[in-house]
């Protein structure tokens, strides 16, 4: 994704957030400035958490998604297509290595990272996510 093309999909995301009414608050924006390739780790909070968090990091970033279900075949799956996105598989061993392969590519390359490390939504607010 070019950096113009990242602005323009950024302020897309901005607009569809303001229409709908939702609200986005940063916690713990713990980035080290740096002119290397980042990698970009959130934590899952429900519906609208990747469109937040693209919209908070603000950068080009590829967005890493384990088990994408139906989002191959619909608008969000056009978006993310748009934006830049590594799918795999998380049963399989196989398509995790080459997500792994692809990742260490655009890293290598000066690309960035968009991951949700834990892989499981935070819906309570007082719990912390998983066990």
């Amino acid at each position: 994704m070019s950096l113009q093309s990242s602005y323009i999909y950024v302020a897309r995301l901005k607009i569809d957030r303001l229409l709908n009414l939702r609200n986005l608050k940063i916690i713990g924006d713990k980035r080290i400035p740096t002119q290397k390739p980042k990698i970009f780790a959130c934590t899952h909070i429900g519906r609208y958490d990747i469109e937040s968090a693209m919209e908070a990091i603000g950068e080009a970033s590829w967005f890493v998604m384990g088990d994408p279900g139906e989002t191959y075949r619909n608008v969000d799956g056009l978006l993310l297509r748009l934006h830049g996105v590594s799918w795999f598989d998380m049963e399989d061993k196989f398509d995790a290595h080459t997500v792994n392969t692809r990742q260490k590519k655009i890293l290598n390359q000066g690309g960035n990272e968009l991951v949700f490390p834990e892989a499981a939504w935070h819906l309570d607010p007082i719990s912390p996510v998983g066990d």
